[in-house]
């Protein structure tokens, strides 16, 4: 039962099959797979012969069944309905093979079996190590093998039977032995186990002989795709459209078109080569596949006696019934698909796969008319459609050509516009005076209405006239259109630089190229609304003039600008691979030291770096839109120092966090957050940015750990003649050395993790980094991996070691820095008493009567010093207004107070200015115990002080 269970999918109606004595099925439908099983031993313990469908099938397979039921026995065909069809399949959970075995099947047909179990196991054995599958689930039929490699998930129909017809190919690639009917028939019905194959006269048991896990379809998916590509399987040569609509496949499918040589179609085809070279000696599936295909041809029927003679079932009679048959069905020639079914090993490496719909059209004559110079190849053309030099025909039989175009026009390129959401498609035409090409994209789903289409075309200075054009003008597009998908993959028109999941790969994108793994590179484009910025990630002048200029980086007292530029230029792509959104490096120091350009510098490495810097004066969702944009690429803020502390820390947190604020839309909806990013920003300041943050709130150790600042100084070797010849240098040369450094990248992404896990221990280490400086930590590790990098590709010119050497010493400066700035939650108390001060009494005596107030407030009375008791009172009001400007936290403070035994009472209530002149009602206060130790001398003193004014008087 567990095995069935993870056998069948878990939605819809599973469907049982026993073999009626007299041929073909009685199925019986179930809700529930323990319905199945229930029904299968009852049925085999009845002595029946049992199967069971692999997928679930729609309630429709049902309504169907019921239907065929309550029909008088002798029904004839046409008053009954079909009910396990692949088109009523619902989901698999399995792609599986069908294995003959045994010594009669191996003599009938050596091809598609083998002698016994052993063998097939044996090469099914070859078959996984050679592709990578894992070994799967074996099921013994009785006499033969079942293959099941059993998925965790349920798989569409649809989508079973994409990936069923590549892996069918795939398959007979690797020559191995099977039922191909089976493979790729998602209505296929196999022997259940638990049952009996009473097929001889010994009965034998249908069990599992292995079970095996089961995979994810993504794992599967990806096996399929690997294997394909290393056997260079055309994955789409099978996988043909469900239903035939139109005049659209009239011509992919060969019907129509001028008359055909069915010995120019054999010479081409492999398929029909075999027929032709066997005389029809194969399975009777493929032979009347090919009577399909010849009838349709000059000569046909005559060919067709002449290629079935070695056929075992020939007469002139019979495969005179099949022409009929075929000619009464009304189907046109045979499809490249069906050949592709019976006999799939005859189509691998076929140069016409992908490009034709029947093998027919390759027995036609040549097209007479001449063919334009473009660009494109000439199999993108759709079959009875010619690009030339005096514009676009269709070619109608033996009827002259039509123009319906006077001018050169065609698609160059589908993609996915990430910003929209949407598919565009790119079209190139003629302009009709100049004779000029040009270029415009629009969203592909407009060309399938045929209205639609002409405002388009027409919105781009394309004009078509007259009924017939336009309808030609649109079949056109959409087959061109289909044919480009088969032949290239999708283009994505990105709007966002850096690291992108494209299906299983991790790819790159700089500008308009995307780097995908095995070194390919494609250019894409921009997505329709991506900022106009974007067009910055371009290249200009050398790579070994840039190169040249970092030189510099190395002379001593260079190593704050080096980490810096290293950090942005090689640091900023490998973010990703240590598990942090974003970090900030903080260059500060006096105007004209170079900080600005650094930051510069560090842009120059992927495009223009005018045009990618920032400015003080932009604003913040300027900033959030860039870093959106940049995606993985560094960005530098140039000149923050007049940022004030709030946005400055707002600025640290949205930086690391990696991503922008969610919102919501009008439907109260949370939108769609576009703007993310993994990256390190580099920003130039007069002033510490470290100091600013202390200075905002009473602890700001978080937003600390999530800056380095490095201080800079000037520098005597770096004078203005070589900083002027290095800033001309990169403004010159840009966006050059980008491309070789993400090339690398990509070829090595499997080990970027690893080593930069490695090096992060090792700088801890040498730092004695703690948990809480894991930003330090990640920023170090990528801007010296990155660096040692840049130096192996001979991208810098200056040793990356002495950089890591003043990085640890850094760091332990940094700590040091931040061990000053830290605040006590003493400390927190005194800072209220200073700020607070005016608005503290101090008095005398017994507040029971009058007291004497030794000092009035000031402004409005928040606390009391009650010498003799040495008490301190605090409104608690005043106190968490306090702490709510300065982000200090009330309970840690009311916690710590507790602890050192500083705070008796933290919900007292009492009048402040009970006993005095001043009076009040009754609030919530504090109690201080201005006598604990933990508080210091400094309150002692001036209590001390007061006390000993008080005696003297």
């Amino acid at each position: 039962m567990e095995f069935l269970q993870r056998l069948l999918p878990s939605t819809g109606l599973y469907c049982t099959a026993r073999l009626h004595p007299g041929g073909g099925f009685i199925h019986t439908f179930h809700p529930t797979p323990a319905d199945v099983q229930q029904h299968l031993l009852a049925m085999d313990a009845a002595g029946h012969t049992m199967y069971l469908a692999q997928g679930t099938y729609v309630r429709e397979s049902y309504e169907n069944w019921n239907h065929n039921k309550a029909l008088p026995k002798g029904s004839t065909k046409e008053q009954r309905k079909k009910e396990r069809t692949q088109k009523q399949v619902l989901a698999l959970r399995s792609f599986f093979i069908d294995i003959d075995c045994g010594p009669e099947k191996f003599a009938k047909d050596p091809g598609k079996s083998y002698p016994n179990q052993i063998d097939a196991v044996k090469d099914l054995r070859r078959f996984c190590a050679e592709t990578g599958f894992p070994f799967p689930a074996l099921v013994s039929s009785g006499h033969g093998l079942y293959a099941h490699w059993i998925i965790s998930e349920d798989v569409p129909a649809p989508q079973w039977k994409a990936l069923a017809d590549i892996f069918k190919t795939l398959l007979s690639t690797h020559k191995f032995r099977q039922d191909p009917s089976r493979t790729s028939d998602s209505a296929s019905v196999l022997r259940p186990v638990g049952t009996h194959n009473r097929k001889t006269s010994e009965i034998k048991d249908v069990k599992v002989l292995l079970d095996a896990g089961s995979l994810t379809l993504a794992e599967f998916t990806h096996l399929i795709a690997t294997a394909s590509k290393s056997a260079k399987i055309e994955t789409l040569a099978l996988t043909r459209p469900t239903q035939f609509q139109g005049i659209n496949d009239e011509f992919t499918a060969g019907i129509g078109g001028p008359p055909a040589s069915g010995q120019k179609v054999a010479e081409k085809c492999a398929q029909l080569r075999l027929v032709r070279d066997r005389k029809g000696d194969l399975p009777e599936p493929l032979w009347y596949a090919a009577i399909g295909l010849l009838r349709h041809c000059e000569n046909g029927d005559e060919l067709i006696h002449e290629w079935s003679q070695g056929h075992p079932e020939y007469s002139f009679e019979v495969t005179e019934d099949k022409i009929r048959h075929h000619k009464e069905s009304g189907v046109g020639p045979t499809t490249c698909q069906k050949f592709g079914q019976e006999n799939p090993q005859q189509c691998v490496g076929c140069p016409s796969a992908n490009k034709i719909k029947s093998p027919i059209v390759l027995g036609r004559p040549e097209a007479a008319i001449a063919e334009a110079v473009t660009e494109e190849e000439e199999d993108l053309q759709p079959y009875g459609y010619r690009r030339t030099e005096t514009g676009l025909f269709f070619e109608m039989d033996d009827a002259a050509p039509l123009r319906f175009y006077s001018y050169d026009l065609y698609p160059t390129k589908i993609a996915m516009d990430q910003s929209l959401g949407y598919e565009t498609v790119t079209i190139r035409h003629q302009l009709p005076i100049t004779r000029e090409y040009q270029e415009f994209t629009l969203r592909s789903a407009l060309l399938h209405d045929q209205k639609t289409m002409l405002m388009c075309l027409a919105d781009n200075h394309v004009q078509v006239s007259g009924k017939e054009a336009r309808q030609h003008m649109n079949l056109y597009l959409d087959n061109y259109m289909q044919k480009l998908r088969g032949m290239k993959n999708l283009a994505t028109l990105h709007s966002q630089m850096g690291w992108r999941q494209e299906g299983l790969d991790l790819t790159f994108v700089l500008g308009q190229t995307t780097f995908r793994p095995g070194g390919e590179e494609e250019v894409t484009g921009f997505a329709k609304n991506i900022p106009e910025v974007a067009k910055a990630f371009h290249s200009k002048g050398d790579l070994q003039s840039w190169s040249d200029s970092t030189k510099a980086l190395g002379l001593p007292g260079m190593e704050p600008f080096a980490f810096a530029f290293l950090a942005g230029a090689f640091g900023a792509p490998l973010m990703r691979f240590t598990g942090y959104a974003g970090a900030v490096v903080a260059l500060v120091g006096h105007s004209g030291i170079g900080k600005t350009l650094v930051g510069e510098w560090i842009l120059s490495m992927y495009g223009d770096p005018r045009a990618l810097a920032l400015m003080k004066n932009d604003t913040v969702n300027a900033l959030i839109s860039r870093l959106g944009l940049y995606g993985s690429l560094p960005i530098y803020l140039d000149e923050v120092s007049n940022i004030e502390g709030q946005e400055l820390s707002d600025l640290l947190y949205r930086v690391t966090q990696g991503r922008d604020k969610a919102r919501l839309g009008r439907d109260s909806r949370e939108k769609a957050i576009l703007n993310s990013w993994n990256t390190i920003a580099v920003a130039s300041s007069n002033h510490s940015l470290v100091d600013k943050l202390s200075n905002l709130k009473a602890d700001a150790s978080a937003e600390v750990n999530r800056i380095m600042e490095v201080s800079c100084h000037p520098v005597k070797d770096f004078d203005r003649d070589r900083a002027t010849g290095v800033y001309r240098s990169f403004h010159e040369n840009y966006g050059v050395a980008g491309p070789e450094y993400v090339r690398y990248l990509m070829a090595q992404q499997e080990h970027h993790r690893d080593k930069i896990d490695a090096l992060s221990t090792k700088i801890d280490a040498m730092s004695g980094a703690t948990s809480d400086e894991r930003f330090w930590s990640a920023m170090s590790a990528v801007a010296i991996y990155g660096g040692l990098i840049a130096k192996k590709l001979g991208l810098i010119q200056f040793e990356v070691a002495p950089v890591l050497a003043w990085l640890t010493e850094q760091i332990k400066d940094m700590r040091e820095d931040k061990c000053e700035l830290a605040t006590s939650q003493v400390d927190v108390l005194g800072q209220f008493l200073d700020e607070s001060a005016a608005g503290i009494m101090i008095t005398t005596g017994d507040d029971s009567r009058l007291c004497s107030v030794i000092r009035a407030p000031c402004g409005p009375l928040i606390g009391r010093i009650m010498l003799e008791k040495n008490l301190l009172f605090i409104s608690r009001n005043a106190l968490r207004k306090y702490l709510d400007r300065h982000y200090g936290s009330y309970t840690e403070l009311k916690n710590d107070l507790s602890e050192l035994g500083a705070l008796k009472n933290a919900s007292m209530r009492r009048v402040l200015g009970s006993g005095t002149y001043i009076g009040g009602t009754q609030q919530p206060v504090w109690v201080i115990d201005l006598n604990c130790p933990a508080l210091g001398r400094k309150v002692l003193s001036v209590v001390t002080s007061l006390d000993e004014r008080k005696k003297t008087a």
